[in-house]
């Protein structure tokens, strides 16, 4: 049942349609300074750790498994939901620096994404 739900989130609230006859545009961006003094905790509760395989996602539950694939390279990495960001044009998802390391070089900063359960 869970899957099923991601499966309709992901379909209906992910994206941004682009032209009819293109698949859904959507960017990935990366947050999480290494260097920070003091602890950052994300919405779950948990202290962000940077280099750690998550992300944050505007309604996916916690603990919810997405695999986020870089449109233009099709490298892809598996994330787990656990922040929140409030979603802004087609930007979906918000991924840890080590995670968007896995898909593109930091010096983007923003990425083609596709993004499906995992």
């Amino acid at each position: 049942m869970r899957a099923l739900f991601v499966a309709a989130v992901l379909m209906l609230g992910l994206t941004v349609p682009a032209a009819a006859s293109e698949p859904p545009v959507c960017t990935a961006s990366w947050y999480g300074n290494p260097d920070a003094t003091t602890p950052v905790h994300t919405a779950s509760g948990e202290v962000l750790d940077p280099a750690a395989m998550t992300a944050a996602h505007a309604t996916l539950p916690f603990d919810t498994k997405v695999k986020v694939t870089n449109r233009r390279t099709g490298l892809s990495v598996e994330v787990r939901i656990n922040d929140r960001f409030a979603a802004q044009g087609d930007r979906c998802v918000n991924l840890t620096r080590g995670a968007f390391e896995k898909i593109a070089p930091l010096s983007m900063g923003v990425a083609p994404v596709d993004v499906s359960p995992s």
